[in-house]
């Protein structure tokens, strides 16, 4: 008895072994095609963070930014929109005064950025995203929302995949709160609830994970401490005995 099951052990492990010499291009595939999805996606974001910080630098928008956080004292939003002439200078819209959930801002030629001030120390919202993905559709040279914080945090959304953005528009479309800015669809305000109650994930980390995890197409940026803009990630692990582990992994 002992011999055939030895004899059925031996041919089960030499059929697994088989089998992973056989699939071994296909399970190499896999994991590489894991990373590069990974790479991809930071690359893709960090061009785009270049690009924010680059343009943070410039004068105009020192100067924007430092009206607006003037301004932002009365507890309201403020926002200006940037955009280029006929000679490819880089203008700015005047500064537009909305109230303390939202303001519009202005309308300029050829815009590709704009800039308001949240009145709490708030990452941004659901609103910015989508009113990033409507000037975006409307506008392929729209591509970077800047929000300054009253603690002097800059942060930046980028459109790092405008089709992405307009299918999650369309797949999870928003939610009208009369009197504020529109929400995510319950399913994605759930899953921010969690991450902050049960894991104690920030708001802002919560909300890089699900711009990646629900594909919207959109990267959240931060600005560190020598201007330069850092795109944020975080990864979900499923530990082995079945607890959640959210890991914060930037890109570099």
């Amino acid at each position: 008895m002992k011999h055939y099951v030895s004899t059925y052990l031996f041919l089960c492990v030499v059929s697994i072994t088989a089998f992973i010499e056989s699939h071994q291009d296909v399970l190499t595939t896999v994991s590489q095609n894991k990373k590069d999805t990974l790479s991809d996606l930071c690359n893709d974001a960090k061009a785009a963070a270049i690009k924010a910080t680059e343009f943070a630098r410039d004068s105009l928008f020192a100067k924007a930014k430092e009206n607006v956080q003037l301004l932002a004292m009365d507890g309201k939003e403020h926002g200006i929109a940037f955009g280029k002439n006929a000679n490819g200078n880089v203008i700015a819209s005047s500064v537009s005064t909305g109230n303390a959930n939202s303001a519009t801002l202005g309308n300029v030629p050829n815009k590709f950025a704009d800039l308001h001030n949240h009145p709490r120390n708030f990452p941004p919202s659901s609103g910015d995203v989508y009113a990033l993905i409507d000037n975006a559709s409307l506008n392929n040279s729209f591509e970077t929302r800047y929000i300054v914080t009253p603690g002097g945090t800059v942060y930046a959304l980028v459109i790092t995949d405008l089709q992405q953005a307009k299918a999650f528009n369309t797949k999870y479309p928003r939610v009208s709160d009369p009197g504020y800015q529109p929400k995510f669809p319950g399913v994605i305000v759930d899953e921010i609830i969690d991450m902050k109650g049960i894991h104690n994930i920030s708001e802002e980390m919560a909300m890089a994970y699900v711009m990646e995890h629900y594909q919207m197409g959109i990267a959240l940026l931060k600005q560190d401490t020598h201007g330069s803009f850092i795109v944020l990630r975080i990864d979900k692990v499923e530990n082995a005995d079945g607890t959640i582990t959210f890991l914060v992994n930037n890109c570099q």
